[in-house]
């Protein structure tokens, strides 16, 4: 059998090999708890892992493969775990900003998590649904709401439309033009 020959010279079977085993993987537990604690602090978690010695696209590959995700190599019970505490970090991270922000900006807070939902009371108005429990189309003024709300505005001074000035219908004009 004739050995093969690498690039240096060197024969394959004889050679020492370099780097982790073969389906090996190079993260190690200080590595993991390294880039899940980065990720809680807020990092993005491609950051975390590169801040911990993991390339961007290594990251990703192990990810996928722990969600099962990898269109050609397997998951490992290590991997999956991982995973899974990369998805939690990541949550716990957002539950420790969405806290933040409700003791810090309650108003924002109130009215950007807490909102309304069909069926469901919040903090900003109640939201109906309609029969299929989808929520209402939203507001849609007629022509006439539109041309009364535009005169107001370029009468305040408001807007601006030079060439509309004196133009505008009022009211009435515009009910006798959907009318007549």
């Amino acid at each position: 059998m004739a050995e093969k020959r690498t690039l240096k010279g060197r024969s394959r079977r004889n050679s020492n090999r370099r780097g982790r085993p073969v389906g090996s993987i190079k993260l190690t537990p200080d590595t993991e708890a390294i880039i899940l604690s980065f990720i809680e602090a807020g990092a993005a978690d491609y950051i975390a892992a590169e801040a911990a010695g993991i390339d961007q696209r290594t990251f990703r590959d192990y990810l996928q493969r722990g969600q099962g995700l990898h269109p050609s190599r397997p998951s490992t019970p290590q991997l999956e775990q991982f995973a899974k505490a990369v998805m939690e970090a990541k949550a716990r991270a957002r539950a420790a900003r969405e806290i933040q922000a409700a003791e810090h900006h309650v108003r924002f807070w109130l009215t950007h998590m807490a909102r309304s939902r069909p069926g469901r009371e919040g903090w900003t108005d109640p939201v109906e649904a309609d029969q299929d429990g989808q929520p209402p189309a939203p507001y849609q003024p007629s022509m006439e709401e539109a041309a009364e709300t535009l005169r107001v505005l370029v009468e305040a001074g408001v807007l601006s439309l030079p060439e509309a000035q004196g133009s505008l219908p009022s009211p009435e004009d515009g009910a006798e033009a959907a009318h007549g």
